[in-house]
């Protein structure tokens, strides 16, 4: 019984060592031209194959997601990534960005009507 105990607390101990920081700040922006969608957040560490962003889901419409998997983090403050996507004037899009250790960010953005341009 007393070993049972022990191991219990040695996980503890451990799960409250581990320092995960969910991602935060998450930005959208979308290049019509380029049909790009530029994807950046904060998300500090100092074990960039250990503790990084693991998933990018990218969901449009309410559609099945499209998942990015990411193998490491190459910086220890950010992460920034661009998508190849075709969106259309307000196409609605879902971003969830998860964190190898715990924790995600989530972030939406509509794409705008196309402005006409002013001809007379």
């Amino acid at each position: 019984m007393r070993n049972i105990f022990l191991i219990t607390v040695w996980l503890f101990l451990m799960v409250s060592i581990v320092p995960a920081t969910p991602p935060n700040d998450l930005q959208l922006q979308y290049d019509p031209v380029e049909q790009n969608l530029a994807i950046s957040m904060h998300h500090p560490t100092a074990e960039l194959r250990e503790h990084y962003i693991r998933t990018i889901t990218v969901t449009v419409n309410n559609e099945k997601p499209e998942i990015h998997r990411l193998p490491f983090q190459r910086s220890a403050s950010e992460v920034k990534i661009s998508i190849f996507l075709d969106l259309k004037p307000g196409d609605a899009v879902h971003v969830k960005a998860s964190c190898s250790l715990g924790g995600s960010a989530e972030a939406d953005l509509v794409i705008p009507p196309q402005q006409e341009s002013a001809e007379k």
